[in-house]
């Protein structure tokens, strides 16, 4: 343990002297997380709008619950079409449509007493909206969704396209006293709700920059890693004063310990960004931004050493933004997928980044990038090498 925090400080002196190095520690890592940190903290307390319209006895329960919440803020409409023009215009995010199912729909149902949520494409307004409203719902239906369940049903979900632009998710509840519905009434993604896409996609494209960030660094690592027949590369991690080997750490054990270390702090990093920010208090956003930017610049430090080459270090970045912006979709329509594919997704460490069949299409172009960048960079270096020979 000594051996390695004497090797981390003095490897740590060494680059903090190149400019170059600071720029890419510093500046990068704290960038990243001021735009992640700006895609969600829009959504601070009493910040988001949303509309309610109900006429019955049970939907009006459920909306004198919701306007009570702090967190957000609901609004009631006298009409419907009230409502759908406050959404139209940008008065509120969306809106929630409570009222009775009509009869043909009842004809329709695998049991006698329901709630459907029905929702629009996922935005960042949904999430935290479609939390609040369905606890609220479980909350006062919990007794018969738990007695619908002992009696071998529930809940079920299924997929409608009702427009061409916009996939819808039903979800029927068993609810106590009448058949119900809740409609997500959200304008065209296209013309309505401007603010938070544009919101979303500065979010998604951080998201995608980092993703893609490791995906590269790891690829360039196993290159390097491999290219490092005479281990170079590890001797720099294994010496003990005057390029002495350690004996006490053989190639092995620094390689899996390199690798190991790179891989906790990628998931730290994956799993600090993924936190949502809107239910932390300022002293706990704060902590949390600051263990992102340590891990983040921790992780960039131990790539950077590995990836040896500056021209490739530095050669990543641009590619790394071009890339985001080229792969990571503004609005992604989960609904859209199959259900095997979504269960296979979530085993993907970067799913949360790029979602689904982009984060494959990401994958794989990152990989084409990265090797035309080695191989390019690789082809410079030679011609360099040959021109200082020619002209010594």
């Amino acid at each position: 343990m000594r051996f390695y925090c004497v090797a981390l400080r003095l490897k740590l002196k060494e680059l903090l002297r190149d400019k170059a190095y600071m720029v890419v520690l510093i500046i990068l890592p704290i960038l990243m997380s001021l735009i992640v940190s700006y895609g969600k903290a829009y959504i601070d307390e009493g910040s988001l709008k949303a509309g309610l319209w109900s006429d019955s006895i049970l939907g009006n329960r459920i909306s004198d619950i919701l306007l009570e919440d702090k967190g957000i803020n609901f609004i009631k409409y006298d009409t419907v079409e009230i409502l759908e023009k406050a959404v139209a215009t940008n008065e509120v995010e969306c809106g929630f449509v409570i009222k009775p199912i009509i009869d043909e729909q009842k004809e329709n149902m695998s049991f006698e007493k329901a709630i459907t949520v029905i929702t629009s494409p996922a935005t960042m307004a949904q999430g935290p909206l479609q939390e609040v409203v369905t606890a609220t719902i479980y909350r006062l239906v919990a007794e018969d969704i738990a007695y619908m369940t002992l009696k071998g049903k529930s809940y079920m979900q299924v997929e409608i396209d009702l427009k061409n632009w916009i996939h819808q998710q039903v979800e029927d509840y068993y609810a106590d006293g009448e058949l119900m519905q809740i409609v997500f009434v959200q304008g065209d993604s296209k013309v309505i709700g401007a603010t938070v896409q544009k919101r979303e996609g500065i979010l998604r494209i951080a998201k995608g920059l980092m993703a893609i960030f490791l995906m590269m660094s790891s690829l360039l690592m196993g290159v390097r890693l491999i290219e490092d027949r005479k281990g170079k590369i590890y001797s720099r991690f294994c010496t003990i004063g005057k390029g002495k080997l350690n004996p006490d750490l053989p190639l092995v054990g620094a390689h899996i310990s390199l690798q190991t270390i790179v891989g906790i702090l990628a998931l730290i990093i994956i799993k600090l960004s993924g936190k949502e920010i809107i239910y932390l208090d300022l002293g706990e956003e704060v902590g949390l931004l600051i263990a992102y930017i340590l891990c983040l610049a921790a992780l960039v430090l131990l790539v950077s050493e590995l990836v040896s080459s500056s021209e490739l270090w530095f050669s990543m970045i641009p590619i790394c933004i071009i890339a985001a912006i080229l792969f990571c979709p503004i609005v992604v329509d989960m609904s859209s997928m199959q259900t095997w594919f979504k269960y296979l997704s979530y085993l993907m460490v970067p799913y949360y980044y790029l979602g689904g069949t982009t984060y494959l299409l990401g994958l794989v172009s990152a990989t084409i990038v990265c090797t035309l960048i080695y191989y390019v960079v690789t082809r410079l270096k030679i011609l360099r090498s040959s021109d200082d020979i020619l002209y010594k």
